[in-house]
């Protein structure tokens, strides 16, 4: 089987934090954050991604691909911002010509698998409702502490997709995700689109439990 892997870099552009957990109101992509399996967890609003322009390209076989990552960090005064921790996170949004379905995949997972959607509206909700990321353990932080979490993120419209042989053993005991990283892969600034949030000064007392 061969699978489709993309290596993607990121690039952010700044925008203003406001005073709320949630990301500013300009930025088209919103975040919340509260508290699951005892993991200080984010949810991001990934539905502005699908335009009626990046429909259209899918539909004509040019998949989207999106780069996330998300930082939690501690304000000082003196050394500036420590990082307490971060996570970073890559998926394939594409739409299948053949079975008229559109597919999200997860390429940071340790097993490549699609979710498939039957219609845009399906794909859409999922995006907006289901993206939560555990972004640190809550135990280990400190409850006297001050934190903010960043979100940046870059959406890539993909032009073409160079393929790695999913078959071949990997020798180095990794994961088959691995081949993300490897060979030659081919990929543009067509229809890139940078982002970066930030929420405000939280204590771990704000944060609420579930989503």
């Amino acid at each position: 089987m061969r699978v489709a892997y993309l290596f993607l870099i990121l690039g952010f552009l700044a925008a203003v934090p406001q005073g709320r957990l949630s990301a500013q109101e300009s930025a088209p992509f919103d975040f919340d954050i509260f508290e699951k399996n005892d993991s200080l967890t984010v949810w991001v609003d990934f539905s502005p991604l699908i335009t009626s322009k990046r429909v259209a390209r899918m539909k004509d076989g040019i998949d989207i691909a999106v780069e996330y990552r998300l930082t939690l960090l501690r304000p000082r005064r003196i050394w500036g911002n420590e990082k307490v921790g971060s996570v970073y996170g890559a998926y394939q949004i594409g739409y299948r010509l053949i079975t008229e379905d559109y597919f999200l995949t997860n390429l940071t997972s340790d097993s490549i698998s699609d979710k498939q959607f039957l219609a845009l509206s399906e794909l859409h909700q999922h995006l907006a409702d289901s993206m939560n990321i555990a972004l640190a353990a809550v135990e280990p932080l400190d409850v006297s502490q001050r934190y903010f979490v960043r979100l940046g993120l870059t959406c890539v419209s993909l032009t073409r997709l160079n393929l790695a042989d999913g078959d071949q053993p990997d020798e180095s005991g990794k994961s088959a995700i691995r081949w993300l990283f490897k060979g030659f892969l081919d990929l543009t600034n067509f229809g890139r689109e940078d982002y970066r949030a930030e929420s405000r000064l939280f204590s771990l007392s704000e944060i609420s439990s579930g989503k």
